[in-house]
């Protein structure tokens, strides 16, 4: 017997196989680098934020970065490999 199986409408699998998986596929990468990107905005104007106590602006910056590292994680368990990018659109650039 062969390592590879087929699904068949009778699976188990939480998305049905008569659906288009391409636009689902589309939709988490996007709405997960979308989110790494607001994410990397907020983080660099954090510093920027003056009503707000110090403890309140650590905890936001800790959650922050708990969050971008979720969404790469999640990014990875999915799609194996991901590119990274260590530039980050200034806020200018998105006004």
């Amino acid at each position: 017997m062969a390592d590879i199986a087929f699904a068949n409408n009778r699976s188990a699998r939480l998305i049905s196989e008569n659906r288009n998986t391409a636009n689902i596929t589309t939709a988490v990468w996007s709405g997960a680098y979308g989110g790494i990107n607001e994410i990397n905005l907020t983080l660099a104007a954090l510093p920027l934020v003056t009503d707000a106590t110090p403890a309140d602006v650590t905890r936001l910056d800790g959650e922050l970065k708990f969050m971008r590292a979720f969404l790469l994680f999640e990014l990875v368990r999915n799609y194996s490999y991901i590119p990274t990018f260590v530039v980050r659109l200034r806020i200018e650039e998105e006004l």
